[in-house]
């Protein structure tokens, strides 16, 4: 406890002044790893630092993330020749998603012909998060998911300083659901999307599931 209110800067007596409880007290934690064994215990002190109870322990195991069988329809909503949107539709709009659009280079370097390997990206967006911005794991997987009926931003758009994209050519959306943890918790939806060429301008887009 000295080193713990060192590390703050504090004297012990403050620390306690600040921390010490009495009667009865709820405590939560939301950032607990599922399907963990965690213990709680709880000892009594004086304003002083000195042990006045037995130390009494309390064992308890964190439900793990499960598989979901929830399912995702991805339909192109407007598709020009350096620009597109999509929607994503879940079967459970209870389960936390999280959709994207990767280009052929990207499509081949996580997924190549399984589209699992997305997981890969996935985790260094969340790492991202974590390292680079300073977000708990949690906090990150949080931001990215989405619920329920979903149509995105317009990929491409260059009046929000977004680079546009290449007419025609191929992209992929994809939705999967996510864990609080960040696991993967559903298969991988994922269908392929071509930009028009430069002299189209109408929607007649290619679309083909991969």
């Amino acid at each position: 406890l000295e080193q713990l209110a060192a590390s703050y800067g504090m004297e012990l007596t403050d620390l306690l002044s600040a921390e010490l409880k009495s009667g009865d007290v709820e405590w939560g934690y939301s950032e607990l790893d599922p399907g963990t064994s965690y213990t709680i215990y709880v000892y009594g002190l004086d304003a002083d630092g000195t042990v006045t109870t037995d130390l009494y322990t309390e064992e308890f195991h964190t439900t793990a993330v499960t598989m979901s069988d929830c399912t995702f329809s991805i339909e192109p909503v407007e598709v020009n020749a350096t620009s597109l949107s999509f929607k994503v539709v879940p079967s459970d709009e209870t389960v936390g998603y999280y959709y994207d659009l990767i280009d052929q280079s990207q499509y081949e370097q996580y997924c190549g012909s399984n589209v699992d390997g997305i997981a890969d990206l996935i985790q260094l967006i969340i790492n991202d998060g974590v390292y680079n911005y300073g977000l708990s794991v949690y906090d990150a997987v949080s931001l990215m998911s989405s619920y329920g009926e979903v149509t995105s931003e317009l990929y491409g758009d260059t009046s929000k300083a977004n680079a546009p994209l290449v007419p025609n050519t191929s992209y992929f959306a994809f939705a999967v659901g996510l864990g609080v943890d960040g696991t993967i918790i559903t298969d991988v939806e994922m269908i392929e999307i071509k930009t028009l060429a430069e002299s189209s301008n109408t929607f007649n887009a290619s679309v083909s599931e991969v």
